[in-house]
C-alpha cells in the first residue's frame, strides 16, 4: 500500500485528493491519503471540510502550526503503507498514470523515487515573476550538482520513499519555517549512501507567490542555511560543493572581503530589496541581495531568536 501524505496550509486540496482517489480506483492501487491541516485560516478549513467524509482519507485540522518538517514526520508516523508518497498541497497532477507510475517502482530495488516538479510558464504578472525566475535558476543548479555527483537533491513536494528508510532519515524538526528542509533531507540521504532515482512523473506547482512574500521566504531560507552550516559540521563538505552561496560566502570570509561586501550591502539594501519586490531586478541583483543578507547572518551571535520571529511572521501569511 502507498500512504499519500499531504500537509495543508491555506489551500483548497479537494481537487488534488479527488484526482488521486480516482486514479487509485482506476488502476486498482491500494492507497490511504493522510492530510494534516497546519492551522489554516477558517475559510480554507471550511472549504476542505468534505475531506472528513471521503473513503480512505484521514483529515486532521491542527490547532497549532507545526511547520514543514514536523508535520511531515507526524503524518509519516500515522502511515501504515510500505511506501510513503509526499506531495505538497499546491500541486496539480499532470498525468493520468501518475499513481500507476509510482506504483510500478514499489517492486524494485530503489528506496527513493523523485517525480519532479514543473513550475509552469513564465508569469505575465511581474509581481509573480521573482519566484518563477528563481526556480528556473535553482533547477539548472540542481542538474549541475547531480551531474557532478555531489549529491542528489530531493524535491520534497513530489517524491516517494520506503517507510522503513524514512523512519531512519526523517525531516529535521529544527527547521521550522520555509526553506532548506529539502536540502537537509537530501544531505541526510547522501550520508546514508542512498541515491534517489529521478523519473518523469511531474506535478505542476500552482502556488503562485507574490514577490514581497517570496523575498521574505528567501530570507527565512537563508537563516535556515546558515543554521544548518553552524549546526551540522558533518555536512560541510557536501554543502560547500552543492551550495554556490556557501562557497561564495566562505570565499569572501576567508579572503577578508566580507566586511567590504557587507558595507555595500547595507548601503544599497533597501533599494535592492525594493527592486526585487517590484519585479524589475535582475537575477544578479537578487543574488547580490541574498549574499549580503547571508553574510550579515553569519555575524549574528544567536541566530535562533530572529529566525523564529521571522518564522512566526510567515505563518500568518
Amino acid at each position: 500500500m502507498i500512504s499519500i501524505c499531504i500537509p495543508i496550509h491555506n489551500v483548497n486540496v479537494l481537487p488534488l485528493v479527488e484526482t488521486l482517489l480516482r486514479q487509485a480506483r482506476a488502476s486498482n492501487i491500494e492507497v490511504e491519503i493522510i492530510l494534516f491541516d497546519d492551522k489554516s485560516l477558517p475559510t480554507w478549513r471550511a472549504i476542505n471540510e468534505p475531506l472528513h467524509e471521503m473513503k480512505n482519507v484521514f483529515y486532521l485540522p491542527l490547532i497549532e502550526n507545526l511547520g514543514r518538517s514536523r508535520i511531515r514526520n507526524r503524518m509519516a508516523d500515522m502511515a501504515t503503507g510500505e511506501w510513503i508518497l509526499f506531495l505538497d498541497c499546491d500541486m496539480r497532477i499532470m498525468n493520468d498514470d501518475f499513481l500507476q507510475t509510482y506504483a510500478s517502482y514499489t517492486h524494485g530495488l530503489d528506496d527513493v523515487i523523485c517525480g519532479g516538479i514543473y513550475y509552469g510558464k513564465r508569469p505575465k504578472d511581474r509581481n509573480l515573476l521573482l519566484q518563477w525566475r528563481t526556480e528556473q535558476k535553482v533547477l539548472r543548479h540542481r542538474t549541475r550538482i547531480r551531474m557532478r555527483g555531489v549529491y542528489e537533491h530531493v524535491s520534497t513536494g513530489n517524491f516517494m520513499i520506503r517507510k522503513k528508510l524514512f523512519n531512519t532519515v526523517r525531516f529535521d524538526e529544527k527547521i521550522i519555517a520555509y526553506g532548506q528542509e529539502d536540502q537537509l533531507f537530501s544531505l541526510e540521504l547522501a550520508r546514508h549512501n542512498i541515491k534517489p532515482r529521478n523519473i518523469e512523473n511531474l506535478t505542476e506547482h500552482e502556488g503562485d507567490v507574490v514577490n514581497e512574500l517570496f523575498v521574505q521566504k528567501t530570507e527565512i531560507s537563508l537563516y535556515n542555511l546558515v543554521r544548518i552550516w553552524h549546526a551540522n559540521p558533518l555536512y560541510h563538505d557536501q554543502l560547500y560543493k552543492g551550495s554556490k552561496r556557501i562557497r561564495v560566502a566562505r570565499f569572501l570570509q576567508k579572503s577578508g572581503f566580507a566586511p567590504l561586501f557587507r558595507a555595500f550591502f547595507y548601503l544599497f539594501k533597501d533599494s535592492l530589496r525594493k527592486a526585487c519586490v517590484s519585479g524589475h531586478a535582475t537575477m544578479w541583483q537578487f543574488s547580490f541581495y541574498q549574499m549580503g543578507f547571508m553574510l550579515a547572518l553569519f555575524r549574528i551571535p544567536n541566530i535562533y531568536v530572529t529566525h523564529y520571529a521571522l518564522a512566526e511572521k510567515l505563518d500568518n501569511n
